[in-house]
């Protein structure tokens, strides 16, 4: 049976195989013939020669050309061939394209397990952590090309649970059932929803003790270890942007920042956020700026201003 190929093929690295049939699916419905040719690669490839279809590229240059296009069931980029076990991409190729339907997707199953390894996926296919699988499988652009939420529907589709992956700096209701989750295992944590050094700390170590991957990272199998879903939280009412920024806030010693204050307000928190702290920053700033007395909300319109910019900026340098 099908089936049985991902079963085999997912136990040589301990993955779930409803993950590799989730991302084959996704990647191409389960066809062992597919290939995608990716012109913006065969030119970086090829020196710089410019070629839109794969025929063309490959009387140009025929490695070039294979190494700009998508092989098999896994869709594994031909650049990436030794990463999955091949010294080139024409090798790649002849050994995808050699025998039946289950031959064929058997092979191609263990060079996309052996590709995940080399290319540092492991821990994240291991831990369902399907945000990350998402990003490093599918590149950078994941999240704006739906990958992500593709791959959770899919997963789900094929059986599995996709439960919240939490790591360090994360903060709030789900951190805090994870630290009591521990503290009813024995490890010494504070429950202060901050998944700090301590926390960390606690989850390896419990990690260590139940035979799991020694991450610090908490994924579907350690919920299942605690005894959790990592779903429970998601019973309990979401906090409110103004509430989020306040629990970070709670994490740097109740400051939330001028930033933060700023984005409280505009969330609709205004009255419950206490601008004191936005207050003496603006008047150390007129201060500093030595512009004498200027209306502070003057100083909030520039103040927001500086803050949109920043914020245009971050989302720029995120898509490139």
């Amino acid at each position: 049976m099908v089936a049985d190929v991902f079963t085999e093929a997912a136990a040589l690295a301990s993955y779930d195989p409803r993950l590799l049939r989730a991302i084959v699916q996704i990647e191409s419905g389960g066809d062992v013939a597919a290939w995608r040719f990716e012109p913006h690669v065969f030119k970086r490839r090829s020196a710089g020669r410019a070629a839109q279809a794969r025929s063309v590229a490959e009387r140009i240059d025929l490695e070039a050309a294979l190494e700009a296009t998508s092989h098999g069931a896994p869709q594994i980029l031909g650049e990436n061939a030794g990463l999955a076990g091949y010294r080139s991409a024409s090798a790649l190729m002849a050994d995808f394209e050699r025998g039946d339907y289950r031959t064929r997707l058997e092979t191609q199953l263990i060079a996309m397990v052996t590709f995940c390894e080399g290319a540092g996926l492991g821990p994240s296919m291991r831990a369902l952590d399907l945000e990350r699988v998402a990003l490093l499988y599918n590149g950078p652009l994941a999240v704006k090309r739906g990958y992500h939420a593709k791959l959770v529907r899919e997963f789900q589709r094929q059986g599995g649970s996709s439960a919240r992956v939490l790591r360090a700096g994360a903060f709030g209701l789900e951190v805090r059932v994870l630290q009591e989750a521990l503290l009813r295992a024995a490890h010494d944590v504070e429950v202060d929803g901050r998944f700090g050094a301590q926390t960390v700390a606690a989850v390896k170590a419990f990690q260590e003790d139940h035979g799991l991957a020694v991450d610090g990272v908490v994924g579907a199998r350690t919920w299942e270890a605690l005894g959790l879903s990592g779903s429970e939280a998601a019973t309990e009412p979401p906090m409110s942007r103004g509430d989020a920024l306040r629990e970070r806030a709670a994490a740097n010693g109740g400051k939330l920042g001028i930033l933060g204050t700023i984005l409280a307000w505009l969330a609709g928190e205004g009255r419950n956020v206490d601008f004191s702290g936005l207050a003496s920053t603006l008047g150390r700033l007129r201060e500093n700026l030595n512009i004498g007395a200027v209306d502070p909300k003057t100083l909030l319109i520039l103040a927001l201003g500086v803050a949109v910019l920043w914020l245009l900026w971050r989302d720029s340098r995120r898509a490139i």
